[in-house]
């Protein structure tokens, strides 16, 4: 594979989003400026949700036992992740090939 392609594959594979996938269909409909905007919107309303949600955490955290809950939850997940990481490095599971049946070409009926 050539190198400039396999650097390219991992951005190919990431899901963009139904926010972005509008910006581009807006600018590619409508020109630039209305893409702009709506990509400007959209960065506005996610900086605003990050705030209440902010805002909302440090409300909560100010009683103790919902800090320890978060502590000793967190924790958990993270240990448990590496645990899983751990495991796979140490001993990976042999891939299976899929056993799906090729596709049969269909005949398409035009009106």
């Amino acid at each position: 594979m050539v190198p400039a392609v396999r650097r390219l594959f991992p951005v190919a594979v990431v899901d963009i989003g139904i926010a972005n996938v509008a910006i581009i269909s807006l600018a590619l409909s409508h020109g630039f400026k209305p893409g702009f905007v709506l990509g400007l919107g959209t960065c506005f309303g996610d900086l605003f949700y990050a705030a209440l949600a902010l805002a909302g955490m440090s409300a909560l955290l100010q009683f103790t036992l919902v800090r320890w809950v978060v502590w000793i939850g967190g924790a958990i997940v993270l240990i448990f992740l590496t645990w899983k990481m751990a495991r796979e490095a140490l001993y990976p599971r042999p891939r299976r090939l899929s056993k799906a049946k090729p596709m049969r070409a269909r005949r398409v009926k035009t009106i």
